[in-house]
């Protein structure tokens, strides 16, 4: 059985997840782009705050996402992302992340967030495309209007980040460049962010 991890995010920058290799769609398989910004506050496992990518069809850029094959079950590859995404250890998993997305056409079956259909739909085909049995993906939606009572902008955004900035934050927004990303917050802010 083919199973295959999907990430646009901190998996690719994360050395401690599997020593998983992630490869661009598109150099061994048909690409797959996804809508991605810079809209939600994450926190990470030292407890601070800092924005991070997520799938957002309203005001996401279309990108090239990243995938792998981790040589493990599909219920061990479920407990390891939420173990990461929890920061917690495996062993202290008692049930998935509501945040874990799959499209499972070995058995007929999916999974995901109900305003990410069209997104569903299109992970379907490429996972059909390539031959794919089960295609997982972390699907996180934007909390920015619930964190700050603002409406997300790219402006509010860069607000929220400079009263909030920290190298563990500038760290995030800046290896997403190493990757090829970009969103409207990181064309329009990457000089001030990552002094480039």
């Amino acid at each position: 059985m083919r199973i295959v991890l999907l990430t646009y995010g901190s998996l690719l920058w994360d050395n401690n997840f599997s020593h998983t290799k992630f490869i661009r769609t598109g150099s061994d398989t048909s690409k797959l782009s996804l809508p991605i910004e810079f809209c939600r506050i994450s926190h990470s496992s030292t407890k601070q705050s800092y924005l991070s990518l997520t799938i957002n069809q309203i005001h996401g850029q279309e990108n090239i996402v990243y995938y792998a094959e981790p040589k493990k079950t599909f219920r061990s590859l479920l407990q390891e992302i939420t173990a990461k995404e929890n920061h917690e250890s495996i062993k202290n998993v008692s049930k998935t992340s509501s945040h874990i997305s799959f499209v499972d056409l070995y058995h007929n079956k999916s999974l995901y967030k109900k305003n990410h259909t069209q997104i569903a739909e299109r992970i379907h085909q490429w996972s059909s495309d390539n031959k794919i049995d089960i295609t997982v993906w972390v699907s996180f939606l934007s909390n920015f209007k619930k964190i700050t009572g603002n409406n997300f902008t790219i402006k509010n955004a860069y607000e929220w980040y400079k009263n909030h900035e920290t190298f563990e934050a500038q760290k995030y927004i800046c290896s997403a460049i190493k990757y090829d990303l970009e969103t409207p917050f990181l064309t329009k802010y990457k000089q001030q962010i990552c002094n480039l």
